[in-house]
């Protein structure tokens, strides 16, 4: 009774420090995250194996650590008021550990996403065991970042990259007209003077747009307050992820056609990635900021 006496007559940054930063608590959910994923060691040798191989899931073994580093930022809001609740937490991690073991039964193709959601779901609820129901809500959405390890299906990420190789093309063609370039489309391929150029499935961009919906989903948590805001600014990742592929597509044929016929197969071709990556946060940052001053104009 008297240490929580002296607890609560402490300053509220103080206490929020001292009830999230108890050693007992801290050990306790670290140790058994860590025998959480010794447990998951498959799906998770399984994840690191198709991330090696497939660059469109490279981002998937750094998730986890986006979602430690915005739950960090923000400790002070979630911790406030932290407590043990088995009540809730030991049933999440025992339903986790019966979707693993449906995961066992399923295709390869989805056992992968069904075991490594089936993970997530044991780590969320093993946060609620060790803080409690007030501190998972407001940890929810970091948490839900965890989910962004889970690989989605190929044929899934297929499809999208299919819907985005499309919608580079019908921008890029919007863009050559836009600067009267002598071009004959024939579907996915340009015909310009000397050289023909098509929008391959490479040129799609699904990792960069992957990339950006990511930083999307970030900046929305750090910045914005608003659930309309945050999935506005996440929805408009994906027409500037398609203008910026379009925009390099574009260029590198500008720059074949009234310069040199190397930057096709150039440096800029095959590397160029990063530079256009900045096109992109050139677009979203401003709308980032719109959407933040307009949060503040609503809530005055």
């Amino acid at each position: 009774m008297a240490g929580s006496l002296v607890l609560m007559s402490l300053p509220a940054d103080t206490r929020t420090s001292v009830l999230a930063g108890r050693p007992h608590r801290i050990l306790g959910f670290v140790t058994l995250s860590l025998v959480w994923l010794i447990v998951f060691r498959g799906p998770l040798s399984a994840l690191i194996v198709l991330a090696q191989q497939d660059e469109r899931y490279t981002h998937t073994p750094l998730m986890p650590f986006l979602s430690i580093g915005l739950i960090y930022l923000q400790r002070r809001r979630i911790f406030a008021v932290s407590e043990y609740c088995a009540g809730f937490g030991i049933p999440g991690i025992l339903a986790g550990f019966g979707l693993f073991g449906f995961a066992t039964w399923c295709t390869p193709t989805i056992s992968l996403p069904i075991g490594l959601s089936a993970l997530m779901v044991v780590l969320i609820s093993t946060f609620v065991l060790f803080y409690g129901a007030t501190s998972f809500r407001a940890a929810l959405s970091p948490l839900l970042f965890l989910f962004l390890a889970v690989p989605i299906p190929s044929p899934v990420v297929e499809q999208a990259q299919i819907a985005l190789q499309t919608a580079t093309a019908e921008v890029t063609d919007i863009l050559f007209r836009l600067a009267s370039t002598p071009v004959f489309r024939d579907g996915l391929k340009f015909s310009l003077p000397g050289f023909t150029v098509e929008v391959a499935r490479e040129c799609s961009g699904i990792r960069s747009s992957i990339a950006l919906a990511i930083t999307g989903l970030m900046l929305g948590q750090l910045f914005l307050r608003s659930p309309w805001t945050r999935t506005f600014l996440l929805l408009s990742t994906v027409p500037i992820a398609i203008v910026k592929n379009a925009l390099r597509v574009a260029t590198l044929s500008w720059l074949g056609t009234y310069v040199s016929k190397e930057y096709l197969f150039g440096d800029l071709h095959h590397r160029g990635g990063p530079l256009f990556s900045v096109i992109s946060l050139a677009l979203l940052l401003p709308l980032l900021l719109a959407l933040m001053k307009w949060e503040r104009r609503t809530t005055k």
